[in-house]
């Protein structure tokens, strides 16, 4: 390539609206499920027959006076029966979407197949997810930055990130580029979370 076409090329790229160009700068963000909260309503089963079934098992179960806690592939939190109607369940260290029917089949198929229970109602309690920015935060600047958008709490010496709180869903954002979502209850919420870090990180890239 002669010095001409060097010069050519690199005309072309600095004539190139900043707008355009950016493109190709910003950091696209994606966030991870790491954990959903899952509860259900079961049809009625005693739960001291349900703790006698596991004690036949090298499953991990504790009992507490109205509830029991079952760690296997997920952890289940199985209540007592409060009408001699219902029971309630909670499902957590579930990873993924695909994962929830998994879940719940496991525990009313496999932990409990020696019980004729049936699942009643379910809904998504919370979802958890993480960002990772791949760089260091000033978390001075970013509270600066969204304490016009949403309500914000930070104290350094209590604990090391800042929260940012939206009307729905929480962002905690560390000095290291970690960022923890909380309190979703729909996938939306987590992308709508994403898109203001996304906003946030867009206005610090430098052209």
């Amino acid at each position: 390539m002669s010095k001409a076409d060097v010069v050519s090329s690199f005309s072309v790229f600095t004539k190139v609206p900043i707008p355009i160009r950016s493109m190709f700068l910003l950091k696209m963000l994606n966030f991870k499920i790491t954990n959903i909260k899952l509860s259900l309503k079961t049809s009625f089963v005693c739960l001291n027959s349900v703790k006698s079934n596991f004690d036949q098992t090298n499953i991990n179960v504790k009992k507490y006076p109205n509830f029991l806690v079952i760690k296997d592939t997920f952890t289940y939190v199985f209540f007592k029966s409060s009408d001699g109607k219902i029971n309630h369940l909670n499902i957590t260290n579930i990873p993924n979407f695909a994962t929830i029917d998994i879940s719940v089949h496991h525990f009313l198929k496999t932990l409990l197949k020696n019980f004729d229970i049936s699942e009643i109602f379910r809904r998504v309690d919370n979802i958890t997810g993480s960002i990772n920015l791949r760089e260091k935060i000033d978390l001075i600047h970013l509270i600066d930055h969204f304490k016009k958008i949403c309500r914000v709490s930070y104290n350094a010496e209590k604990f090391p990130g800042a929260f940012l709180k939206f009307n729905k869903g929480t962002i905690i954002v560390f000095h290291t580029g970690k960022c923890i979502l909380i309190g979703c209850k729909h996938i939306n919420t987590l992308k709508c979370l994403t898109d203001h870090i996304q906003k946030y990180v867009d206005t610090k890239t430098k052209f």
